[in-house]
């Protein structure tokens, strides 16, 4: 990411800000490419989109609608809403330590990192978003309407 200028309403980001923005950001990774999306709150970088088959209008009518989400006054998480034709299949959390997290992202890590090629082709993606928990990540997972049944298919072959 070093080659890259990030800037915001046109003037360059100081390497602070830039640092900040990426640390708390939503990550949209997609299974086609090794390549994933950022939108923090000065910049965004959808590019790897433009040629798949989701495409980088699906990624930012996403991203567009990621919104803080309070269980009380001070902590909650991130989370997202389903573009225009897809479903939210998986939404939970994980965390660093093994197997820590809601039973059905867990599930969907291990196929992921396990065979992430089983779902090249797919109209799907897994957004990866903070919470006030520095250990735990929200993870959800949206796919194509038509895509949903080849989807269900991998992961229950998966198991």
């Amino acid at each position: 990411m070093d080659e890259m200028n990030w800037t915001y309403e046109g003037d360059p980001l100081c390497q602070g800000c830039e640092s900040d923005d990426l640390s708390g950001c939503v990550s949209v990774l997609l299974p086609d490419e090794e390549c994933t999306c950022y939108k923090g709150s000065y910049t965004r970088y959808t590019e790897p989109a433009w040629g798949t088959a989701l495409g980088e209008d699906v990624v930012n009518e996403f991203m567009d609608n990621v919104g803080w989400k309070s269980s009380d006054a001070w902590r909650g998480h991130y989370e997202g809403k389903a573009p225009e034709g897809y479903t939210e299949m998986i939404g939970g959390w994980m965390c660093g330590f093994d197997n820590a997290g809601t039973e059905e992202v867990v599930d969907f890590q291990e196929v992921w990192a396990d065979n992430r090629q089983c779902f090249e082709g797919l109209r799907m993606f897994v957004a990866v978003m903070p919470s006030s928990n520095v250990f735990s990540t929200i993870v959800e997972v949206y796919v194509h309407d038509d895509d949903v049944d080849e989807f269900k298919s991998i992961l229950t072959e998966g198991e």
